[in-house]
């Protein structure tokens, strides 16, 4: 069991850090093929997802979501793409040979105007929120919907879908899934009987006829096998890159928008276990 758990570990955390290395390898991607808005879009991904990442992948990630903001004339989130990278790393200094000097020098007046920017911060989430006060919140930062879904899709194939939504594509796969571990628990102990039977067996008319059964249920029992094996690794596989919507479904997002105060967007995040 002990062997068994340690096995279900390593998939896991191969799962989980397949994942993450994509979705770095397609932010870079998309950053060197100035596709900006890809660039946001991963970005926020793979934000949500903060605890996977160390702080100089999530420094990388901040810049070049600083930049695609930057580049598209959004200002203001590239400020806040800045503000993060000096939460992590005070001290934290850009590439000159890789940011062009307006970006930079967004950057270091930041930098040099950090202890104040952070100050105002704090005193504004201590003041009690007014009728026509923005409130921004950060959106909660837990893997752990991830981790809760791709446990189930590795105990059966279909259960993590279901986790999350349960649509038809989970139901189907959980079905197949189901029926495919009976008919296997059910072979395993069929093709023992049957070979027993044949090698028992001492009627030359027959010995054939129970060797064509135990054959039979033989490559049944195979097939079942292997017909799970490529479902699990499928189901696995969908949950991990083919399923962002129904991670994305999990989350009950509310925006608040009011002009004239402040340029953005109140993102609040919620989890349903």
């Amino acid at each position: 069991m002990k062997f068994s758990g340690l096995i279900i570990l390593f998939i896991f955390l191969l799962c989980v850090n397949l994942k993450a290395q994509t979705l770095i390898e397609q932010l870079e991607e998309n950053y060197k093929t100035f596709r900006y808005n890809d660039v946001i879009s991963l970005s926020e991904k793979i934000i949500y997802d903060s605890a996977s990442y160390n702080s100089n992948v999530l420094i990388e990630v901040f810049t070049m979501r600083a930049v695609a903001y930057y580049s598209i004339s959004e200002i203001d989130p590239a400020r806040k793409s800045f503000i993060e990278i000096l939460r992590i790393d005070r001290n934290h200094q850009l590439d000159p040979v890789k940011i062009s000097p307006k970006i930079l020098s967004l950057f270091n007046d930041l930098r040099n105007d950090f202890e104040r920017i952070e100050s105002n911060n704090t005193n504004n989430e201590l003041k009690e929120p007014e009728e026509n006060q923005i409130i921004i919140s950060k959106p909660v930062l837990d893997n752990s919907l991830m981790k809760n879904s791709l446990i189930r899709s590795i105990a059966l194939p279909g259960w993590g879908h279901l986790y999350l939504e349960g649509n038809i594509k989970g139901w189907l796969l959980t079905t197949a899934s189901t029926a495919a571990i009976s008919g296997m628990i059910y072979y395993i102990f069929n093709v023992k009987e049957k070979e027993n039977s044949y090698l028992s067996q001492t009627e030359p008319d027959i010995i054939q006829q129970k060797y064509n059964e135990y054959n039979s249920a033989y490559k049944i029992r195979n097939l079942l096998v292997a017909g799970y094996a490529v479902l699990w690794l499928y189901s696995q596989i969908d949950l991990l890159f083919f399923s962002d919507e129904l991670f994305e479904q999990k989350f009950n997002l509310s925006a608040t928008f009011t002009p004239g105060i402040y340029e953005g967007v109140n993102l609040n995040f919620k989890f349903s276990f």
